[in-house]
């Protein structure tokens, strides 16, 4: 079992299990670690211990980087001291800086370059006088972790002190991200910079920004923080986009439709962000999901706008698809279509100024009627309005493509036997809702050879949302979205059937590696290149339903944190529940519940 080649322990390493997990040889020292050399003397020389002793963290002074660390790598290590720092636990303020590995004294974490580590992973030895923290060369974000965890091993011990071991963590899913719905909910940009803070301390690297949606569009990237104009790259200002729009089906719980972040808002997340090396992804989910970017373009007295060297006056334009309700983009209008690459490169280019590579264009739940977008279609080899969702999915990936992304979208609507036209080979796919046999099939997929992320809406979703009787769509008891299932317990450890829905009959809880084909009840399992990374997801489908501090702060059952750990456990380990039961892991989460840079 693979349990037995790896350290048995979660990203939430439980300070009881410890001296269990440890790995020693016979006579208690550590195994040989492959560091790399620093310069020409060995940094394996560790001292021996004594396999029954601890280490007293309040002893520690300095992080001493070894190997000639680079600017990113002595960033995080600051980082890391000031995390320690801000824990309360050294008794004196621990200080970050490079130094020869000779040079240590007790009180140090040494941390040293080791090229047999990948990318993320860490481990470390823990002796008496000194820890001894291993990463991949280059790596900040793996040695940023390993001194948060085993400041989370320090904080969760009765007296304080780490016991002498080794361990040695890896994660299992390569992308680990949480999507936040920024278009339907203005979110306080000191709460977003919480939330990566805390992502980074659970071991998250990636945000996803999920810009526009059918209520709102708040990335104002056409304004400065003194509402001065910055055209985009196509010198248009699309200002008048951003904002809220009311629907019928939530008016008590809608957002401002005045509030938006502006330019510098973005900025100082994106900075923020690199700061705690968690990745952001925008996202647009077009030619869906519209709503709001219609009724605001038919309300403007002019809509004229450029897109790559064309001028457009869209004023008179039907915008809106037939049968979407005002919903989906009409394309087929050439003006609605640019309308919405203009949009979408414009965030492209200002995401890209701050190092982004990853681009989501979602692309589901496709309303228009059936032959809308023949025209459009045909010109492209198709023929129905499916084929022209495809088509125009087609040219937003040579759009992102050719500007450097790797670009994603959702599964729902782009794989049929009815399509004529196929799907960019290069398009990665965000797997939410379960499809049973065809072209849309996991194995299908995978066939296919795409990439695939597990975002199956029944074990990483959390909504704000009622349903029609007012009961609460997080709580455990609402069975009308079977986004139910995901608390803290069952994205952990499964329920055993027990809310009727077929992922609770797996043992052990979600599985990222794992995704659902209902219809069949079957579950695929996807791994290696296939499988690209793991989500939470964050929706605001009612934005007011909640406040931002409370759904943070709050550990009830409709908590977020508590089921963003859960989740994190198991993007690091898929079976690990198998070495620390829920109840075990659910009383460890108290003392490490929240980052110690939570407010600062």
């Amino acid at each position: 079992m693979k349990k037995n080649a790896r350290f048995l322990c979660l990203l939430l390493t439980l300070a009881l299990l410890c001296a269990g997990c440890s790995v020693r040889t016979p006579d208690g020292t550590p195994p040989q670690s492959s560091a790399a050399e620093d310069r020409t003397e060995s940094a394996t020389r560790i001292e021996a211990y004594d396999p029954a002793g601890s280490l007293p963290v309040g002893a520690l002074r300095r992080i001493l980087l070894v190997g000639d660390p680079d600017a990113a790598v002595q960033a995080a290590a600051a980082l890391a001291a000031e995390i320690w720092n801000a824990a309360g636990l050294p008794s004196s303020a621990l200080r970050a800086e490079p130094g020869r590995f000779s040079e240590k004294m007790a009180g140090d974490l040494v941390a040293i370059p080791d090229p047999a580590l990948p990318k993320e992973a860490f481990s470390a030895v823990v002796t008496e006088s000194n820890l001894y923290l291993y990463y991949a060369p280059g790596d900040a974000r793996g040695l940023l972790y390993g001194a948060q965890d085993l400041l989370r091993q320090a904080l969760q011990s009765a007296d304080s002190t780490l016991p002498c071991g080794e361990l040695r963590r890896v994660p299992e899913t390569a992308e680990r991200t949480m999507m936040l719905d920024c278009a339907r909910k203005q979110w306080s940009v000191a709460w977003v910079k919480n939330l990566i803070a805390q992502l980074s301390w659970m071991g998250f690297n990636a945000l996803e920004l999920h810009m526009t949606e059918e209520q709102g569009m708040r990335c104002n990237i056409w304004r400065d923080r003194a509402g001065s104009p910055v055209p985009d790259c196509n010198g248009n200002d699309f200002s008048f986009l951003c904002g809220g729009t009311n629907v019928s089906w939530n008016p008590d719980y809608a957002e401002d439709a005045d509030a938006c972040w502006c330019r510098d808002d973005l900025i100082e997340i994106l900075d923020c962000a690199a700061r705690f090396r968690i990745d952001v992804i925008p996202a647009v989910d077009l030619p869906c999901h519209c709503r709001n970017l219609i009724r605001r373009c038919e309300a403007a007295e002019e809509l004229r706008f450029r897109f790559r060297g064309n001028e457009y006056d869209a004023a008179n334009e039907p915008l809106a698809a037939d049968g979407s309700g005002g919903n989906t983009l009409n394309l087929a209008c050439g003006p609605a279509r640019d309308l919405g690459l203009a949009v979408t490169e414009a965030y492209a280019a200002f995401f890209k100024a701050y190092g982004c590579d990853r681009f989501g264009i979602g692309a589901d739940e496709v309303t228009a009627a059936e032959g809308a977008f023949a025209d459009y279609a045909s010109q492209g080899g198709g023929e129905s309005t499916l084929d022209g969702c495809i088509r125009y999915v087609n040219e937003l990936c040579a759009l992102l493509k050719g500007m450097g992304y790797t670009v994603r979208a959702n599964n729902d609507d782009l794989f049929s036997e009815s399509a004529a036209i196929p799907v960019d080979p290069g398009l990665q796919i965000c797997y939410w809702l379960a499809a049973d046999r065809g072209p849309g099939s996991v194995q299908a997929l995978i066939d296919d050879g795409r990439q695939l992320f597990n975002c199956m809406n029944s074990s990483c979703y959390y909504v704000l949302r009622q349903s029609g009787s007012g009961v609460d769509a997080r709580s455990p008891a609402c069975g009308t979205w079977d986004f139910h299932h995901a608390t803290a317990e069952r994205i952990y450890a499964g329920c055993g059937g027990g809310c009727g829905f077929d992922d609770c009959r797996s043992p052990g809880g979600w599985n990222p590696s794992h995704l659902w084909d209902y219809n069949s009840r079957t579950q695929t399992a996807v791994t290696g290149e296939h499988l690209a990374g793991a989500y939470f997801c964050l929706w605001a489908d009612w934005a007011g339903l909640d406040t931002e501090d409370h759904l943070f702060f709050r550990t009830d059952e409709l908590g977020l944190v508590p089921r963003l750990w859960a989740s994190a456990a198991k993007m690091w380990d898929w079976d690990a529940e198998e070495a620390v039961p829920w109840e075990t892991f659910e009383a460890g989460l108290a003392p490490v519940l929240y980052s110690p840079l939570i407010g600062n």
